[in-house]
Order: structure tokens, then sequence, then C-alpha cells
């Protein structure tokens, strides 16, 4: 929603995160708002996208889209860090508190996230990658000796994405003729052989326990002819998926048992209920609820939290 985007995705994502804080640590010293605080003045998000059309690409812009989209095409993946909190907070919060399960937390509550994911490892050759990645143990809960000690291994499935604006006319990356490269896809596969093997669980395309992604070509000046045969290489991340956003379709005005003629969307409700910091065990008041957007944000936000809705019955009594 390009209107609400720009504006709300970051200061919806603090809050979220700021009460799953709180929820998480009841002894800390500080408060919710006192913590939204010092994530806003600590916080840092980076655009991943680096796309300019005015510098050497104009000319490959669809018609369709206008150049004042660019600004929000850029920001429409960006990391997060949190290295200014402790600096902002007086040590009062740390990095250390921000865990990877609270990040994830929050991210589930959010109707401005997409999904969210942990950077395991970036390089220009698919080798980088592997090495990165294994030494990470980002994947460890996937290995054999992991799936020994639990009797247990989880499924999985790895996407490649190109956002390469170099120019390859056998895959486009504007229009409807916008394409994935097979060959691509196999031949990245086939290079991350040695981390992939690793893997004791079973491929599940549909439903996978662990979604992986390969990411090439954020960047659209981090390219290099260096490749074998000349090849232009793009940079590459390997991503692994912690969670997705609010699945804020399940609560369609049209699905409710209370209909209005103009009900609060899906999106606005959560983002209402995210400014809010709404915890666990809160309760909530809607004097004018209308079709219940707001409480069935909420609700879904935590199954905890108590929900009261007043309003006019249809019969006017």
């Amino acid at each position: 929603k390009e209107e609400y985007s720009q504006s709300f995705r970051h200061l919806e994502f603090l809050s979220a995160l700021s009460a799953t804080i709180a929820d998480h640590y009841p002894n800390l010293t500080i408060d919710a708002p006192s913590i939204l605080q010092q994530l806003m003045d600590g916080a840092t998000f980076a655009n991943a996208f680096s796309f300019d059309p005015y510098k050497k690409h104009k000319a490959k812009l669809p018609a369709s889209v206008p150049l004042h989209q660019v600004d929000m095409y850029n920001e429409t993946l960006q990391y997060v860090s949190f290295g200014n909190i402790a600096k902002k907070s007086h040590g009062v919060l740390d990095e250390a508190l921000i865990s990877q399960d609270l990040v994830a937390k929050a991210s589930a509550r959010c109707s401005l996230i997409h999904s969210s994911y942990l950077v395991v490892a970036e390089g220009m050759e698919y080798s980088d990658l592997v090495d990165q990645a294994l030494r990470s143990k980002a994947f460890d809960d996937m290995s054999e000796s992991e799936t020994v000690a639990h009797q247990n291994s989880k499924t999985w499935r790895i996407r490649r994405h190109e956002y390469s604006f170099v120019n390859d006319e056998n895959n486009p990356r504007f229009g409807k003729g916008t394409t994935r490269s097979v060959k691509k896809e196999k031949s990245a596969l086939q290079q991350l052989e040695p981390l992939l093997i690793s893997f004791k669980g079973k491929v599940d395309l549909k439903n996978p326990e662990c979604n992986i992604y390969l990411l090439e070509g954020i960047c659209d000046n981090c390219v290099t002819d260096s490749g074998p045969k000349g090849i232009t290489e793009l940079l590459k991340i390997l991503a692994r998926k912690i969670s997705s956003g609010a699945k804020v379709s399940v609560m369609a005005p049209k699905t409710r048992i209370c209909i209005t003629n103009t009900p609060l969307e899906p999106i606005a409700a959560f983002i209402l209920c995210n400014l809010a910091s709404i915890r666990e065990n809160d309760k909530v008041l809607d004097p004018f609820a209308g079709s219940a957007s707001v409480l069935l944000a909420a609700s879904m936000i935590s199954n905890s939290v108590r929900t009261v809705g007043i309003e006019i019955a249809s019969d006017k009594f």
C-alpha cells in the first residue's frame, strides 16, 4: 500500500518490537513507550536495493513505472540493525537483548512487513556463501549432529531471486516478460552443494519448515566482470526466512460477522494496534466497533488480549 508503507512501516515494526521486548523482559526498568523511543533513536534501516534509473538504466525502465516510485522500490527490502541501541539508551537496553526470536515475533504481527530474514552470508562467489554459512552455524539445526540429537530433521526448500539490472535479454527484469532463469537457478544450486548436502531433512517445495533464499543483484553497482569467460557476476546474499508478516487477508471485510458500509481495512487496523503497542493480556475497548476491525487485529496479535466492542444494532436498538 503506497499510502501506508513509507509513512508507517518502520514505526509499526518498532512499536511491535517494543511491546514484544516488554513482554519478554518483564523486569526491565523501562516500559514499552520508553523502549519504543530508544528503538527509534538507535535502530538503523538501510536499503538493500540501490536502483538508479537516472544513472544508466533510464531507457530500460517501463513507461508504466513512474519514476517517483523508484524510491519506494528501493525501500521494499531493507536491512535493520540495532548496534546503536546501547549508546542511545545509556546501557538500559542492549542489542544483545533483541534476539532473532523477538524480531521474528514482532515481524509476525506487522501488516506492512511481508517477511523477515536472517542474512547468513554475502559475497560475489557461491563458494563465499558456502564457507560463511558453514562457519556461521545458521543451519546447525538442519545438520546431521542436530538431527541425531533430536531424532528429527526439518524439511526445506531454496529459492533464487535475481534483481539484477544488468543487460540480460534472456532474463528480463521488467514488464510482462519478467521471468526467472531455470538454467541459472540450477547452476547456483550445484555450486551450493557443499552446504546443501549437510541438510538431512527432505526437500518440501510446498510447505517447508525452513525457507532459504538466494538473492542476487540487489545492488545496482555491485557487479564484476571477473567471472568465468567474462560473465558478469552479481552480489549474492544467502538468507533464511525467520517469519512472515500478519495474515491480514483472513479478516477481509466481507468475511466478518459484523458487516458495515465503510469497514476499516485490515492493514489500518493492525497499524493502529501496533502503534498502541498492544501487549499480552491487555484489555481493548472499542466504543465504535463497526465491523470490529481493531478488535480482530488485536486478538490476532495476541490471543490473550481481552476485547470488548460497542456498536449500535442493525435494528437501531
